[in-house]
């Protein structure tokens, strides 16, 4: 399967002007992402409970954010498991940025297992107010 036919059927975000889809669906490629809007610009929340900051990297090259990262597994001495769900091992998510937001403005905050990146617009692309006159 070509991966112009595996987009097909994904909608919603991956329509934005702001951001663009380049690769494997979330599914494959580890933790989910929730990205959302502002009129100052686009978050992204990636969920990654259990990560330090040391394990985890954003980088921004030639208007694609990556984030990276490894969760290792957590051994509990005595412990047998049952059944693990929770992601283990390494991860990469590239997303295409906008020419309309500003690179140099990017922050990243990790707080109760949630990876929060705020990427602002640049003036010129926010919403703005303009004033009428009488003629």
């Amino acid at each position: 399967m070509t991966s112009k036919a595996m987009t097909k059927p994904v909608t919603g975000w991956l329509q934005s002007p702001f951001f663009s889809w380049g690769g494997w669906p979330s599914e494959f490629v580890g933790p989910k992402a929730d990205i959302y809007e502002t009129d100052d610009g686009f978050y992204l929340a990636m969920d990654v409970p259990g990560m330090s900051e040391d394990s985890l990297k954003v980088r921004y090259e030639n208007r694609v954010l990556t984030v990276s990262g490894e969760r290792k597994q957590q051994e509990i001495e005595g412990a047998r498991y049952h059944r693990r769900e929770s992601f283990i091992g390494r991860f990469q998510r590239s997303f295409s940025l906008s020419p309309e937001t500003d690179p140099d403005q990017i922050k990243a905050e990790l707080k109760d297992g949630v990876l929060t990146i705020f990427i602002p617009k640049k003036e010129a692309a926010k919403p703005r107010q303009i004033s009428i006159s009488l003629g």
